[in-house]
């Protein structure tokens, strides 16, 4: 009686209460990410370009830092040129002389990054998967190997050298310019209203590196002589990648999220620069380069369409 009474109506107990939807990752996302890298440079920042000097025939001298050419390596000063007085290390080059002044070396590890991803994923119950490509920018991330040496032809004494001809620099500079990655997304559902979900990723990485070398020598007393070529250019560097995250649904299209990625590079570049002195005398010194691990942590935002 009461409900053919005239009035509002307020429904019956009986009818149904609609329940909480919970939140739902299905969806093609774009989004941006902020975050911060390290690398680690092929070979490190050390010696490397000296303790890889090669004879005329190829075969290197012995790895040891302080004996750079093996047995042939000798102490002594150099008595005549811009270095007079210094002792310095030298190797014989088929009766002509070359001192070892030193290397330089230095480099910035990490570096600020940012960039853009898109993605898909699809949940079945509390199971999230999917996949990503994403394409990061780095702001300074280089390392540098720099060598110095002089020529001489002749040696007045054990240990003392003269006729100086001329003095060559090396430098050889790489830097990583970006990083795209190509991965799969398995997580799982970490909250009951669905909208905080953790997971792991993994896939395929490629890397772009830009590669520079600057060689100079200047001897006025030695004709013909001549070291390098110098050039630039970039190659790319190919790996694997894996890592996990964090990710929270602020709206039904907008998530953030938090993600570490640690990603290992294969293949390299090498350079190798040859000084040509008097009468056919040659070495060269050569040079590895590229990064062999990045890890990266940054911050992700998505937009996320349909559901």
């Amino acid at each position: 009686m009461a409900a053919d009474l005239e009035g509002p109506s307020y429904g019956s107990l009986k009818d149904d209460i609609p329940a909480p939807t919970a939140y739902r990752w299905d969806g093609v996302y774009i989004g941006g990410h902020l975050g911060w890298a390290s690398v680690r440079p092929k070979g490190g920042f050390d010696c490397d370009s000296i303790r890889r000097l090669t004879k005329k025939d190829g075969e290197p001298y012995s790895d040891d830092l302080r004996r750079v050419c093996g047995d042939e390596l000798k102490g002594g000063e150099i008595i005549d040129g811009p270095h007079n007085g210094q002792p310095v290390d030298y190797f014989e080059l088929d009766g002509d002389y070359v001192g070892i002044l030193g290397t330089t070396a230095s480099g910035t590890e990490s570096s600020f990054m940012g960039g853009l991803q898109i993605g898909l994923m699809k949940q079945s119950g509390s199971l999230v998967y999917g996949l990503e490509a994403g394409w990061s920018w780095f702001g300074d991330t280089k390392s540098t190997i720099g060598a110095d040496f002089d020529y001489f032809d002749d040696r007045l004494g054990e240990g003392e050298l003269s006729d100086h001809r001329g003095s060559g620099t090396v430098t050889i500079s790489n830097e990583l310019d970006w990083l795209a990655t190509f991965l799969a997304k398995l997580g799982t559902v970490m909250s009951s209203d669905g909208r905080l979900i953790g997971y792991v990723t993994g896939g395929a990485a490629i890397a772009q590196v830009s590669n520079s070398i600057v060689a100079d020598f200047e001897g006025s007393s030695c004709s013909g002589c001549s070291l390098g070529p110098s050039r630039s250019g970039t190659f790319y560097q190919f790996g694997g990648a894996i890592g996990a995250g964090l990710e929270y649904a602020l709206t039904e299209n907008f998530t953030v999220g938090a993600e570490y990625l640690y990603v290992g590079l294969s293949g390299k570049e090498v350079n190798s620069v040859t000084f040509h002195g008097r009468e056919g005398r040659s070495f060269s010194i050569r040079e590895e380069t590229g990064f062999d691990d990045i890890h990266t942590i940054k911050v992700k935002a998505n937009f996320k369409f349909g559901g």
